[in-house]
């Protein structure tokens, strides 16, 4: 028989009340592995509660550490994407800072000290991840929009001009 520890049912409970306020389903988010992950080691037999406990912390730090690592990358892709696009120069340090804010903000306001006790860090950078992909999402789609603009003036300025020239001709024909 399986025994899950104290610790386990707790961070389990905390997990579940996330996963369905955030509506989390299914797909290929850190968050939905973790998930995955503390559900197959919640099948595993360990030796003691310790080890036990060891293995879900382990686990919550590496989703942790995938978390930021992929927040940074999209931070320096936001970075490229805004100079490149609109030579916009924007610091991705403040920017991750401003999106954990907000995210510290929008975690306490949804749940209370009772509600979340271990998860709380781990919500905060879930959300700061959320932040990140969609305002990276909005501003790629800003730049394919007024790169899309960028080449249909282009294609409208060479049509006129194409026509001014074939105008042109036709001109100089008749005298």
């Amino acid at each position: 028989m399986l025994v899950k520890s104290d610790f386990y049912k707790e961070i389990e409970a905390e997990f579940k009340i996330i996963s369905e306020k955030e509506h989390l389903g299914s797909g290929g988010t850190p968050v939905n592995n973790l998930n995955t992950k503390m559900f197959y080691l919640s099948k595993h037999q360990f030796n003691s509660y310790l080890e036990f406990d060891q293995a879900i912390v382990t686990e919550i730090a590496s989703t942790l550490q995938s978390l930021e690592d992929i927040i940074v990358k999209k931070a320096l892709t936001y970075q490229e994407l805004a100079r490149d696009s609109f030579n916009e120069d924007i610091d991705p340090q403040k920017w991750i800072d401003y999106a954990q804010n907000e995210a510290q903000k929008l975690s306490y306001e949804m749940y209370n000290d009772k509600e979340i006790k271990y998860l709380r860090h781990f919500h905060i950078v879930w959300l700061t991840w959320v932040f990140c992909d969609e305002e990276l999402k909005k501003l790629r789609i800003k730049a394919s929009r007024d790169l899309y603009h960028h080449i249909g003036k282009v294609e409208k300025d060479y049509v006129k001009k194409r026509t001014e020239i074939l105008k042109s001709k036709k001109d100089e024909e008749k005298w």
